[in-house]
Parts: structure tokens; C-alpha cells; sequence
């Protein structure tokens, strides 16, 4: 009854990491784009600080560049009103971001529910996982239904919110199942790590 398909490419290898629970080599840096090396500077350890991040994370999730790359911890959805899930939504929607600049103002991670979106944004390559989720709409009063049901909804299901066109986006930390990723139309590798 919830489960749900869904799609996510993606450029970014901290956040391929995450998906996959598998840390890349040394060699490969998770530190790119202007804005990290920019931080670097700042904070020398910064690599090692977000390899740290990621090693955290035990099985396969989604996770907001806010939470992993500038360690903002979240707030967890179930405890904020339907006025600050706005907030993080508009955040979300309102920015768009390209290789190397994730999104660093929503905890929020955008979600296909097509598959030849991602597949265009991810270069061919593009995750493909379930989610046992329930979608609501995006406007104030869809996220108020959210907020009313919420404790009544079984404890696995996920709630997902509609973000632009065939985009849900999932909260960061949302499980996913049966992940693979693909290439076209071909599985080109099944994520081990992940739940069934």
C-alpha cells in the first residue's frame, strides 16, 4: 500500500557514499566544488570530518548536504509544525545546485519519481530504490494533513512532499530498500548494504 518507487541521480560522491554505506578511497577526495574548497581553507580537516559523517550512517539513507558536509544536525520531522516543514521545503525548492555546491539549506533531499530525470541529471547513471512512503501535496495545508495523521501512520512509513515537477522530497535520513544502481535501462550494480 506504501510502497513507492523512486528515482535519485546524483554527481556527488559523499552522497553516493551514503546511499551505498561504502566510504571511498583516500585518493578520491568528498571535498569539490568552490564553495568546499573555499571552507577547506578554513577548516583543513574538513575531509576527514565528513568521511567521519558518512561512516556514521549504518545502512542505506538519504542525506541532506546540510546535515552531512556542514554537520547540521536535524531536527527530526516528527517534531517540527507544519510552518517549519514549509520552511525547509521552500528552502529545498527554492535553490537549485549543481556538481560540487549540494544543497546546504534544507534538510530535504529530492527524490524522482521519474526515472529519465534523474537519469539526465546523474550523467546515465541513477539510484533506483524503494521507500514505503505516503506523498503529500506541497502547499501549507497538505503538510497540515501531515501533521495531523502523522501519529496515526504506521511507524515505517515514510511521508514524502511534492517538490517540483515528478520530484518528491524525502526528509534526510529517509530509508531506502532494494537500491540499485542503474545505467539506462540496465541495473549496472546492485547496493549491497542495503535493507530488504
Amino acid at each position: 500500500m506504501y510502497r513507492t518507487v523512486l528515482y535519485r541521480g546524483t554527481t556527488e560522491l559523499w552522497e553516493q557514499a551514503v546511499i551505498e554505506a561504502s566510504l571511498p578511497p583516500i585518493n578520491a577526495p568528498i571535498v569539490v566544488g568552490s564553495y568546499l574548497q573555499k571552507v577547506k581553507i578554513i577548516k583543513p580537516n574538513l575531509e576527514n570530518e565528513i568521511r567521519t559523517r558518512i561512516a556514521q550512517k549504518p545502512c542505506s539513507t538519504l542525506r541532506s548536504g546540510k546535515e552531512i558536509i556542514l554537520g547540521n544536525v536535524p531536527v527530526p520531522l516528527n517534531q517540527l509544525n507544519a510552518q517549519q516543514i514549509n520552511q525547509e521545503i521552500v528552502a529545498r525548492v527554492g535553490v537549485e545546485t549543481a556538481f560540487g555546491t549540494p544543497n546546504y539549506y534544507s534538510h530535504f533531499v529530492p527524490c524522482g519519481t521519474y526515472s529519465g530525470i534523474s537519469e539526465n541529471f546523474g550523467h546515465g547513471g541513477y539510484y533506483r530504490f524503494e521507500i514505503q512512503g505516503k506523498i503529500y501535496g506541497p502547499t501549507l495545508q497538505d503538510i497540515e494533513e501531515y501533521v495531523a495523521e502523522r501519529h496515526t501512520l504506521p511507524s515505517y512509513v515514510i511521508p514524502l512532499f511534492r517538490g517540483g515537477s515528478n520530484e518528491v522530497l524525502a526528509y534526510t535520513g529517509s530509508l531506502i530498500t532494494s537500491v540499485v544502481l542503474m545505467r539506462g535501462s540496465d541495473v549496472y550494480r546492485t547496493v549491497l548494504n542495503s535493507l530488504d
